[in-house]
């Protein structure tokens, strides 16, 4: 056995060098290498054997440490579950080697054992680094330029990857004209896709809605499609009405319908209410009737 805890470390680092052989293993291969090792590393305490446990405790670091740069598909709860059984085993482990270089070793048995879970960067942090990468597109609105990266551009829409795929002035170009929405609202969509802080009020939102909808830009419906509902009041009823019919958005609809009837007299009579298209306010009417016969006293 090692007489120090120094020499055990250098004899297994020696052997580390052979696990960058690893790199070639999936995700899932790793993670039931990493607890075999611990099984194989419960056999060596049960022997004492310090010199084949601190090893086995070694190598599961290593090997979580290449898994954790892997691409993965697991469930949030399921990786918890797996990285405590695994820390679990390495805590185990570690205490039959401190126990046996208690008071005599120079160098600390516990450096570099535990798991640390990382954090793996999302798009927003790649596209914070992205000033050295130069431009190549851009959205033009009322003549003002809006300067974009093509191929992220066609990442986060099919409308526009379909401008820039084909034998199109867009593709030759490299510019987009958009012609239906201020500069403002195209301005932040690009700001919000790029991970930049944005703080506007509701009804811009609704606009930024409308534009993502129209270019099918899910990552601004997925994040951004609830604010509508949360933010409904007798205020901004008739735009977010025209929003949910324009773009059938049923759930918005039906709470559009809920206010109207508990509010019924206020909103109506309004030039905002009289000046919403008439399949509109036909819907709105008919509904709030409807759930009025269905339930006289509901809210």
């Amino acid at each position: 056995m090692a007489a120090s805890f120094a020499d055990l470390e250098k004899k297994i680092e020696l052997d580390l060098i052979a696990l960058a052989g690893l790199n070639v293993l999936p995700y899932n291969s790793l993670t039931q290498h990493a607890l075999r090792l611990a099984d194989i590393g419960k056999m060596f305490a049960a022997r004492s054997d310090v010199q084949g446990t601190y090893h086995c405790v070694r190598r599961i670091y290593e090997v979580v440490r290449i898994a954790g740069t892997k691409p993965h598909i697991r469930a949030e709860e399921e990786e918890d579950k797996l990285l405590q059984t695994l820390q679990c085993d390495i805590k185990t482990l570690r205490a039959k080697v401190l126990a046996e270089f208690a008071g005599k070793t120079e160098g600390d048995p516990e450096a570099g054992c535990a798991l640390l879970s990382l954090r793996i960067p999302d798009i927003l942090d790649i596209l914070g680094d992205m000033d050295h990468y130069p431009t190549d597109a851009e959205l033009v609105v009322d003549g003002q330029s809006i300067k974009v990266h093509c191929h992220f551009l066609c990442m986060l829409s099919p409308v526009f990857q379909a401008c820039f795929s084909h034998d199109t002035r867009e593709s030759m170009t490299g510019i987009i004209e958009i012609t239906d929405f201020d500069l403002d609202v195209v301005q932040s969509v690009v700001d919000f896709c790029y991970g930049r802080q944005l703080d506007k009020p509701i009804l811009h939102i609704v606009s930024m809605l409308r534009f993502a909808d129209k270019y099918d830009i899910k990552c601004v419906t997925k994040k951004l499609g609830h604010y509508p509902s949360a933010h409904l009041n007798l205020d901004n009823f008739c735009i977010m009405a025209r929003y949910a019919w324009d773009l059938e958005k049923d759930g918005l609809k039906e709470d559009c319908i809920q206010l109207y009837r508990r509010n019924l007299t206020e909103l109506t009579l309004t030039s905002d209410f009289a000046n919403l298209p008439i399949h509109i306010r036909e819907d709105i009417l008919r509904c709030a009737i409807a759930l009025r016969q269905i339930d006289p006293v509901g809210k």
